[in-house]
């Protein structure tokens, strides 16, 4: 018979747990999900938003032939994947294009995201077929949030911070370039 060593005034769940939090705590912090909760900086590069939108009083666009942005470039399924989780702020002006590489219809969600952000689906020559708002959702249940479906095929997809695509003109039929706008001297 086999005796046991342990007082009997000690739970045995007690004991395993003193024993197992710990090293289960160093292995949780130590794991690929939790460093995962960092955002993620990418590579960056200059694009031209053609506006399509008519200048007026409130939007100030001047009539620029078009806006400067600078984003980041969101290639692999990872990085895809990941996004803007997690980041706390985006300057005016910046961004992330997602590039794939065939049109289709997608749906984004924001699992994680701590920022409103506007979208906008693209297609293959950069024209923007549809554009939406999206609130962060914040649940640990992913299946929680909702999606933001696109209604057309699209090959790309830019999100910036909620209200820079009226800031800077950003509508249905605006055209996105790879590169620095052309600027108008005369319209200074």
């Amino acid at each position: 018979m086999v005796k046991n060593i342990l007082p009997p005034r000690v739970p045995r769940i007690y004991l395993l747990s003193t024993l197992l939090i710990p090293v289960l705590s160093a292995l949780l912090i130590a794991s690929p999900a939790v460093a995962n909760m960092q955002p993620q900086f990418l590579e960056k590069a200059q694009y031209c938003v053609l506006n399509a939108a008519p200048q007026t009083e409130q939007n100030g666009l001047n009539n620029h032939v078009g806006v400067n942005l600078t984003l980041e470039l969101a290639r692999t399924t990872g990085e895809i994947a990941k996004g803007l989780m997690h980041r706390e702020s985006l300057e005016s002006g910046h961004g992330m294009l997602f590039i794939y590489t065939a049109e289709r219809k997608r749906a984004f969600w924001m699992f994680q995201t701590l920022l409103p952000l506007d979208i906008a689906y693209i297609d293959q020559h950069g024209v923007i077929l549809e554009t939406l708002e999206m609130e962060p959702c914040r649940s640990i249940f992913a299946s929680r949030c909702p999606n933001y479906p696109s209604a057309y095929p699209f090959m790309y997809a830019l999100e910036m911070q909620q209200g820079e695509f009226a800031k800077w003109g950003i509508v249905v039929g605006t055209q996105l370039k790879e590169g620095s706008c052309e600027v108008d001297a005369s319209n200074k």
